[in-house]
């Protein structure tokens, strides 16, 4: 739905502008990275206490403060951003299990997550999420 960019801002002055480098002045944006990014509006829920300490699709155990997801078909160690539609708070998350399994939802959220998102009490809200494609550093890892 959109892209995600990062940009150089190269101010030029046209030298209208007597000075002021706001007047007379151009603004010219390079791209350095371009990723597209599809962008999908769902249901999403969060787990509730009677699921700490189990394990998740990823082998670990859930903890109560850790931040992550369940999604159906993204590869596991998938980051996600999810953005609350109600109040518009974000959190990145990584996929680290499988689920939901209710109807009609996309995202199971941790409880820590869920409290970032500002989600309780509802059990469920409405969210927009996207993938979030790391860029590689100069030495070729990705961060």
């Amino acid at each position: 739905m959109g892209l995600s960019l990062i940009a150089l801002l190269s101010i030029a002055s046209l030298g209208a502008g007597g000075g002021n480098p706001h007047i007379g002045s151009r603004i010219i944006m390079r791209p350095v990275v371009s990723v597209p990014a599809e962008q999908h509006f769902a249901y999403a829920t969060w787990y509730g206490p009677r699921f700490f300490g189990r394990t998740l699709a990823c082998g670990r155990s859930y903890v109560k403060s850790a931040v992550f997801a369940a999604h159906r078909t993204y590869p596991l160690g998938t980051r996600l951003r999810v953005t609350n539609l109600h109040n518009h708070r974000s959190v990145i998350v990584a996929v680290e299990d499988r689920g939901p399994y209710s109807l009609g939802r996309d995202l199971d959220l941790s409880y820590a997550a869920a409290r970032k998102l500002r989600m309780m009490p509802a059990g469920v809200v409405l969210v927009s999420y996207s993938r979030v494609i790391p860029i590689p550093s100069k030495g070729g890892s990705l961060q």
